[in-house]
């Protein structure tokens, strides 16, 4: 099902959703969410990248150490649309 943009009929900001921002990223780098997780070590495992790629609003600093592991700005995470 295709994703309509309202705030382009009704001027309001489109919502945010760090899960997918996340996940767009990771694929559009060619990664695996069991090579992330490994990448990010200690408690992460595919099932938590599965699980914030599906959740709209990622704590902060789990955007962060995700931010560092992909080598961007947070903001990228935030704000990114294709």
């Amino acid at each position: 099902m295709e994703k309509t943009d309202f705030s382009k009929k009704t001027g309001a900001k489109p919502l945010i959703h760090h899960g997918e921002n996340i996940k767009r990223l990771r694929l559009l780098l060619g990664i695996q969410q069991k090579e992330m997780a490994e990448g990010l070590g200690g408690t992460w495992t595919q099932a938590k990248i599965s699980l914030i790629e599906s959740t709209a609003i990622v704590q902060k600093e789990f955007r962060q150490e995700i931010a560092r592991f992909f080598k961007v700005d947070i903001a990228l995470l935030n704000n990114f649309t294709v």
